[in-house]
């Protein structure tokens, strides 16, 4: 045994897999080239795990060695330090990874598969690896938090049992298209029903699971089964949306076909159940059957086809029955014809099954009908191109594609799909060319299957059939763009050196990424939209199609000259979205249909903007009207407006304040309840005639550019369709409804300057911070109205800023701030006189401007500062200010925080409310520090950190983050004063997760146990006498060590009986160079020994039972 192991020892050092250094019996380390290749096609499930240096990957290695345990036999998990030497940097160069400091990779059958994108823990990264091609488990949704997610049986029983209220579970398969629609509008009714009722969800689409779908006859998807005290009450086949489940749960009771949304009663088919469809059918000589679901989109679709083929039928007196099933109502049926997706077609003959079909609309149904033959059997599929080629063509794989292309000089590839009707037109020309070649050596023709071999096409980012692309001796290689002939293929690689493509063209934008009013919808958001709005023009297209692109320029002028009307033009990718494409049919592009009040036609106009405009215009649709319901807002009291229905409302109101947003705002949503009372009070009592209304800018820019909103929330006055007034008071209801009252006989104010129609941008304290970092370069004049140098100035900054804002001669914004009305800016930055013109750069406060106040001046001054590079602002970082705050940045992070308990604000240089707070957060640092409070207060530039931001939730500026010994414990939210802070700081020294029990206050060694404390010098005599004993590493600064050493003490006195087992300590403060030489980085650790031997860390819970039943399994195993 010694000698096998001594030679596995020898043999993996030798070939550069040598045990992780980080201490994990899992994972390996790797730290040889050839030896990386060779794991990399061996392993077809593999996760690298590459690092900076050994000690960035010290928390990641230990819960992902777990990991490794786990998926022993389906997956691997290695580890590289790219830091290590020449040979591990060298390595992590060729594949192309810079950790920083840690970079999660998951490789597929040897090829990259994707950078490792969910959440950092043992379950989801154990759900990664069984299925690292799937989407996310739905419990990785934010927006599910409030679904409770069953793993196993075990876990359903436990809730049912748990559970004696209302409880719904909904039972879905990932792959299944209706669940995916489903699941956003199941948790929005978990998110209502919170408290109220539990609904829970369940794939039970995995081996271990099949006893449950069993257990409740799951026979489709999704089935959704409400329980009371556990047991089964109904099965839920209602509106499949949050409005119906929140309502059915009001009053659980069977679903009436009514409440299902699908009253199919059509008097033209014979609607059978479990009770009559034998009888039935044995007496009809001919009948076609539709086994459906209410819930089922396609059947909906068919539903029409289907009715009006039973009616033209009957008109010709056609022998035939056309008849459908609900099989929510009817599973006994649609079990034993074995329907397992819907709809289903199949054909009977005197109540005998003949067999199924795929006929779905009418006249082919009709037809079927008069003359019901078996349809012919599908046709062939296409033999591969590898099998019809001939030898000519060279077909490549992920196998032998590099070495097979090192040896060819010049070689043209297509990358092609089978089904690809492009590909098919070009295979047998670029065959013919290759014949034409046939005694040239040099030159080869190639191709690769994409649907095959998806890692190759994706490294040379094949995104749409046929690419071609060339190379020389595989390498130099470039995108061919000629046509697809023999004549150009030959005529090229007769001349490869100069390549038929424009080499200067740029790079065109994504269209749904380009600023125009084409709606661009995706599986996700299709149906919702289309129900939502009665006239939709939708252009399913390809990036890459010519036709597509021609008709582009026409579509999207189109929807800018109907953007107020009632129809709205919409695009979808089908490269992205060819579910939804093969759902409508869609076999070429571009194919536009129209969807009108729920019917779909082909539209065969023409295809300039006034054909398109004509052919809508001729569309007539019901008058839009304002909502009062909206998901951002808790009342009905508030109108909703949008790009269609605001004209004409503010026109037939009196008199309507509009609130214009958008939901991420911080502000709007510290207003919105003050809004919210407004409106009830206007709606409340009848006799005022005022209205209360709001506008989403996110979704309906048009209107907001419109009426020049820039920050959020704005509030506007109108009457009579004219803007009256913008409102600049207070956010509390009070003053919101006198400044509506007070406008009824009050004169329109004086024109404030922001309400003068001029180029100047007006800023205020709540759009200042987002404006100055939206545009590289901005100068902001800071004023007061009745300031006569302020007023003196104004025609020429206003003419300056007609020439740089509006026609755009410079690049940069020229703006203006009333500091009478807001006051944060202006006192964070210092003012002291009017005007004050500052000038700020990349969202940096850079200098202020000195020069003369003449329109010459000012336009010379934005010139000169939009050319020059940034060099060092004139304004003093807050790092050179003196005071007791800590500046840490991105790379300094992990070890400030590793051993603090640090308050830390991240921040922005530009950010007002930062620049506000400023003076505070140092006072507080300066107060803490004199009184020697073992806390610290700290901050982080977030524009020179935006990866640390991002990675640690920062969202707004400035935020608060609170950390103890490298954990993140809450955020600060109170008023951002010196005494709150520092109130907030000693509050965390007594809160939960820093307070200690009364053992606290002394050395752990000199409390009595059954816990032998250690050193160095006698650790291993100890262990050396001891059968079987558990060792614990600790250190005193460590919360985990303090909260785990009670169970220890515990356990250890629950044995102390028995002689066969030992407890014992090491405090690696004091002994810290041991420690480090046993390969303890981590606390708090626990080592289990047997008779002086290491054996195996302690993974289990920390609770005395579970500590106390594994030292005994060890006995046992022993025995």
């Amino acid at each position: 045994m010694l000698s096998m192991y001594l030679h596995f020892l020898l043999t993996t050092i030798c070939v550069g897999v040598v045990a992780s250094k980080i201490n994990t019996k899992y994972i390996m380390s790797v730290d040889d080239i050839k030896e990386y290749k060779k794991i990399l096609k061996t392993n077809k499930n593999l996760l690298t795990v590459y690092s900076s240096d050994d000690k960035s990957a010290v928390k990641t290695l230990k819960w992902l060695d777990n990991v490794s345990k786990e998926i022993k036999g389906k997956g691997s998990i290695i580890h590289i330090n790219c830091g290590e030497n020449k040979e591990t940097k060298k390595l992590c160069k060729k594949y192309e990874v810079n950790p920083q400091p840690i970079k999660l990779r998951h490789y597929k059958d040897g090829n990259f598969n994707k950078d490792y994108d969910r959440q950092e823990n043992e379950k989801s990264m154990v759900s990664f690896m069984l299925d690292p091609t799937g989407d996310a488990p739905w419990e990785e949704d934010q927006s599910a938090q409030n679904v409770v997610h069953i793993n196993n049986e075990k876990d359903l029983n436990k809730l049912r049992k748990k559970e004696k209220g209302q409880l719904l579970i909904m039972f879905y398969a990932p792959w299944c298209g209706f669940c995916k629609k489903l699941k956003p509008e199941y948790a929005g009714a978990a998110d209502e029903m919170k408290n109220k009722a539990v609904l829970a969800a369940m794939d039970v689409d995995k081996p271990d699971v099949y006893n449950v779908r069993y257990q409740f006859n799951i026979t489709g998807y999704p089935t959704i089964i409400y329980f009371e005290d556990g047991n089964e009450k109904f099965r839920y086949s209602g509106k499949m949306d949050k409005e119906g489940i929140v309502t059915w749960l009001a009053d659980p009771k069977p679903v009436s076909k009514d409440e299902q949304g699908d009253n199919w009663e059509a008097p033209e088919i014979t609607h059978l159940n479990d009770d009559n469809f034998d009888s039935t059918l044995k007496t009809s000589v001919s009948t076609m059957v539709m086994f459906y679901a209410p819930w089922c989109g396609y059947c909906k679709k068919m539903k029409p086809e289907y009715v009006n083929a039973a009616i033209t039928l009957q008109a010709e007196n056609v022998i035939a029955t056309l008849a459908a099933v609900d099989c929510t109502q009817s599973q006994a049926t649609c079990n034993k014809f074995e329907v397992k997706s819907y709809p289903t077609i199949k054909y009977f003959i005197n109540g005998t099954l003949m067999y199924g079909l795929n006929t779905y609309k009418a006249d082919d149904i009709v037809a079927f009908m008069k003359d019901p033959k078996e349809p012919p059997p599908p046709p062939p599929a296409d033999l591969p191109w590898a099998e019809t080629s001939g030898s000519e063509i060279l077909h490549l794989s992920d196998e032998n594609f590099k070495d097979e292309m090192k040896t060819r000089k010049h070689t043209l590839v297509m990358f092609y799909a089978p089904w690809c009707g492009h590909c098919k037109k070009a295979k047998p020309e670029i065959e013919a060319a290759a014949e034409y070649f046939k005694d040239d050596r040099k030159i080869t023709f190639a191709g690769v299957d994409c649907t095959v071999h998806d890692a190759l096409c994706k490294s040379y980012e094949v995104s749409g059939y046929p690419t071609f692309r060339y190379f020389l001796y595989g390498k130099k290689d470039f995108v061919y763009k000629g046509g697809n002939t023999k004549e150009n293929f030959i005529a090229f690689m007769k001349n490869p050196e100069e390549p038929i493509i424009e080499k200067s063209r740029p790079v065109e934008p994504e269209w749904s990424e380009t600023n125009t009013n084409v709606v661009h919808l995706n599986f996700n958001t299709f149906d919702n939209f289309i129900s939502k709005n009665p006239s939709a023009l939708v252009m399913f297209y390809a990036p890459w199609c010519g036709h597509c692109k021609a008709l582009k320029p026409a579509y999207t002028e189109a929807a800018e000259e109907l953007l107020y009307k009632n129809h709205k033009l919409c695009a979808v990718d089908c490269t992205k979205n060819q579910d939804l494409c093969n759902e409508h049919s869609v076999t070429g592009y571009p194919t536009i249909k129209h969807f009108y009040n729920g019917k779909v036609s082909h539209y065969n106009g023409g295809r300039s903007k006034e054909d398109i405009i004509t052919f809508l215009s001729s569309i007539k649709t019901e008058k839009k009207v304002p909502t009062t319901k909206n998901e951002f807002w808790d009342s009905n009291d508030v109108i909703h407006l949008d790009d269609v229905t605001f004209p004409d409302f503010i026109k037939e109101t009196k008199t309507v304040l509009i609130m214009f947003y958008a939901p991420w705002c911080g502000h709007c949503n510290k207003m919105k309840s003050d809004y919210q009372n407004v409106a009830n009070i206007f709606h409340s009592q009848k006799i005022l005639k005022e209205r209360i209304a709001a506008i989403d800018c996110v979704v309906n820019r048009a209107t907001c550019i419109k009426y020049d909103v820039h920050g959020y929330p704005t509030l506007k006055l109108f009457k009579d369709g004219e803007k009256y007034a913008d409102y600049e008071g207070g956010r509390t209801s009070s003053q919101i409804v006198e400044f509506v009252k007070n406008s009824r006989h009050s004169a329109p104010p004086v024109q404030s300057w922001s309400s003068e129609n001029t180029a100047v941008i007006h800023l205020n304290d709540d759009t200042f911070d987002s404006f100055i970092a939206e545009y590289s370069s901005v100068l902001v004049m800071f004023y007061a109205p009745w300031c006569g140098h302020c007023k003196s100035m104004k025609p020429a900054y206003e003419r300056a800023a007609e020439y740089v804002n509006l026609k755009e001669e410079l690049p940069g914004k020229l703006a203006a701030f009333d500091c009478t009305v807001n006051k944060v800016v202006p006192k964070a930055l210092a003012l002291q006189g009017y005007p004050t013109l500052m000038y700020f750069k990349n969202g940096h406060q850079l200098e202020k401007y000195e020069g003369d106040r003449s329109f010459e001046s000012i336009v010379d001054y934005m010139k000169k500062a939009s050319e020059k590079k940034e060099g060092p602002s004139t304004i003093k970082e807050w790092k050179d200010e003196p005071s007791a705050v800590h500046h840490i940045t991105q790379n300094s992070f992990e070890e400030f925080i590793l051993e603090k308990d640090v308050l830390i604000m991240f921040y922005a240089p530009w950010c007002s409310h930062c620049n506000g707070m400023k003076p505070a957060f140092m006072q507080a640092a300066n107060t803490l520090k004199e009184e020697n409070f073992p806390g610290v207060l700290a901050a982080v530039d977030a524009t020179k950190a935006v990866e640390l931001a991002n990675k640690e939730g920062v969202k707004a500026y400035p935020t608060l983050r609170y950390y103890s010994k490298g954990e993140f414990i809450e955020q600060f939210t109170d008023d951002r004063s010196v005494e709150n802070i520092i109130r907030f700081m000693k509050k965390q020294k007594e809160s939960p997760h820093r307070r200690q029990a009364s053992i606290d206050n002394f050395d752990w060694s000199d409390m009595p146990s059954q816990v032998t404390h250690l050193s160095a010098d006698g650790f291993q005599s100890f262990l050396n006498e001891k059968t079987h004993a558990l060792v614990m590493f600790y250190v005193k600064w460590c919360n985990g060590c303090f909260e785990m050493r009670g169970s220890v003490m515990q356990a250890a006195s629950r044995l102390s009986t028995q002689p066969l087992y030992a407890f014992a300590a090491i405090n690696c403060d004091e002994n810290d160079v041991f420690c480090s030489s046993i390969g303890v980085v981590v606390f708090p650790s626990i080592k289990y020994y047997s008779k002086g031997d290491f054996v195996e860390n302690y993974e289990g819970i920390v609770k005395p039972e579970s500590i106390v039943n594994y030292l005994k399994s060890k006995v046992k195993d022993e025995l």
